[in-house]
């Protein structure tokens, strides 16, 4: 017998599509053009320009590799045990880890190359002088073992769960919890207990710190080579170790259990918690099927809503105990809890956008597979009336979200006007960093929606879609944005430049959401009846029919 046969087959398979060499490419690009446009700035020294772009370039990449276990494994899995083609590989004497091995290969071969792509426009600075050879490697190691982690822990997740939905979010808060809120527990626990200083090896799970220390200022200073090699070290091992509980797992998870009393106990405990008790959904369906049929199949579901309180629970326990300690304290000290403040209400608006994202994508992308969408449309349901529910639907799931996340920016705000220091000027810089995040925030969830549906109609996977969906609103006018300030940033001098900067950047994000929407929106109405119908009888093979039904990328 062949010696790990899916590993060979599947990355045959993963050889073949066009994905992985465009990928690389685009990555090689965008990080080439980085690095020539910090290039192009001349008011700045030679040595200083090239720690700049190694740490630019660094952060580009790790952020990457953090997030691909979301986008490349939390469902390579469970789509399996949904579509129940994993039992069929059981039948046959591949085991566990086979299996597990064969999926890590072929969903990590592109987000790889990807990284490879990058690693010479990473080691440029290295012939600038500002960068010492040591410190490029330390970087490769981390970035690897980063990736490592990452596609390990969305391998593990995928393992355990079946729906898409709880996955990738599982997977999000898992890489948020090790990059963000380990850290900041651990900070906040030393506050109060300084024994805990000495315990750094619990900070060794999380990607940042090994990133922290594989910089020369930092792994030079003290004992942290010791950190820096403990911290990549537990890195691989708790990827590997995810690895071996998927493997253990996914033959004993794939299959259907016998439905038992305690089963059925925990499925009914479980519908009542996710589509409400049993005197409830009668009231529920009957008011929302007058209004809307397809908004009551969507609504019903409260699932979305579990995920994002499940989300604050977790994440508000630490932002209330950093206003306590900020309202203790005085002067510079209360001051000092306005950053990591600022970091907690970022990743609470970027794992809002992903959740939005993902359920405004996924039930068209299920029902289209599935063929219920071509069911739908042969009843009296019109195509406004389906997008028309969906979208209130998500309304319904996020209205309360989108208020605690604007709630928070202005507590933000009012934080950083009583704790500032009075020698310090603001000139309403942030001021206009707050209300022009609360405006894109907005913006981005009502984009979101629009390109989610449009996305998830067209989207083969429904990990695409929310990939899709993220790029056009979040990426691209992060690329404007960098390709402005390199072009432009010597032109902004004086108070009131920053102040501009911020207000252009808003206004990008703006014209870039209404630009998608619109698109989407239009392609939606236009198309919706063909795309539903070619998917649903086979006719879509490949996306050259697509192209030629509907003219939007």
């Amino acid at each position: 017998m062949t010696f790990l046969p899916i590993v060979e087959r599947e990355l045959r398979v993963a050889a073949r599509r066009r994905g992985t060499y465009w990928l690389r490419f685009f990555t090689a690009l965008g990080a080439l053009s980085l690095f020539l446009l910090i290039s192009a700035q001349s008011d700045i020294p030679g040595s200083l320009k090239a720690s700049i772009i190694f740490h630019v370039l660094s952060g580009m990449m790790m952020f990457i590799c953090l997030f691909s276990g979301v986008f490349s494994t939390a469902d390579c899995l469970s789509s399996e045990k949904r579509e129940g083609t994993m039992g069929l590989l059981f039948l046959t004497d591949l085991r566990g880890f086979d299996v597990v091995l064969g999926k890590l290969s072929a969903n990590s071969l592109h987000t790889f190359y990807a990284l490879l792509s990058a690693l010479p426009i990473l080691a440029l600075p290295l012939m600038m002088g500002g960068v010492n050879p040591n410190e490029f490697w330390r970087m490769v190691l981390v970035l690897v073992s980063s990736l490592f982690l990452s596609l390990g822990i969305g391998m593990f997740i995928s393992s355990v769960t079946r729906e898409s939905r709880p996955a990738f979010l599982l997977t999000l808060l898992a890489i948020i919890a090790l990059t963000l809120l380990l850290p900041l527990a651990f900070s906040i626990a030393a506050y109060y207990i300084p024994k805990l200083h000495s315990l750094t090896w619990l900070l060794w799970p999380s990607p940042v710190y090994a990133f922290r220390f594989a910089f020369d200022s930092a792994f030079t200073w003290g004992v942290g080579h010791q950190e820096y090699w403990g911290a990549v070290a537990t890195m691989f091992s708790v990827g590997l170790a995810c690895l071996a509980l998927a493997s253990v797992i996914i033959p004993r998870a794939w299959q259907e259990k016998s439905a038992g009393s305690t089963s059925r106990k925990r499925v009914g405990l479980w519908k009542r918690w996710r589509f409400g008790s049993a005197e409830g959904r009668p009231a529920l369906r009957l008011r929302l099927l007058e209004r809307n049929p397809f908004l009551w199949l969507t609504a019903r579901d409260r699932l979305p809503k579990m995920m994002m309180w499940g989300i604050y629970c977790l994440v508000l326990p630490f932002w209330g105990l950093l206003c306590y300690k900020a309202m203790r304290s005085s002067g510079f000290m209360a001051f000092s809890f306005v950053q990591p403040l600022m970091f907690i209400i970022g990743a609470l608006n970027l794992a809002f956008k992903f959740l939005v994202a993902s359920e405004s994508s996924r039930r068209l992308n299920e029902d289209r597979q599935s063929g219920a969408l071509e069911l739908l449309l042969v009843t009296p349901a019109t195509v406004d009336g389906i997008l028309t529910g969906q979208r209130r639907a998500l309304e319904n799931h996020f209205r309360t979200a989108l208020l605690i996340n604007l709630l928070l920016l202005g507590c933000l705000f009012w934080m950083f006007e009583a704790f500032r220091p009075n020698g310090m000027r603001d000139d309403g810089i942030f001021a206009t960093l707050i209300i022009g995040n609360a405006i894109v925030l907005v913006s981005d969830f009502l984009a979101i929606g629009w390109l989610g549906m449009w996305d998830g109609l067209r989207a083969r996977q429904h990990h695409r879609a929310i990939l899709r969906t993220l790029i056009k609103v979040l990426l691209v006018p992060w690329i404007m944005w960098i390709v402005m300030m390199a072009m432009f940033a010597s032109s902004f001098r004086g108070p009131g430049a920053v102040q501009t900067l911020f207000t252009f950047w808003f206004g990008i994000c703006v014209v870039n959401n209404l630009f998608w929407s619109q698109r989407a929106r239009s392609g939606l109405l236009n198309y919706f009846r063909l795309l539903v119908s070619d998917a649903a009888t086979g006719i879509v093979r490949s996306r050259a029919p697509v192209r030629r039904i509907s003219p939007f990328p």
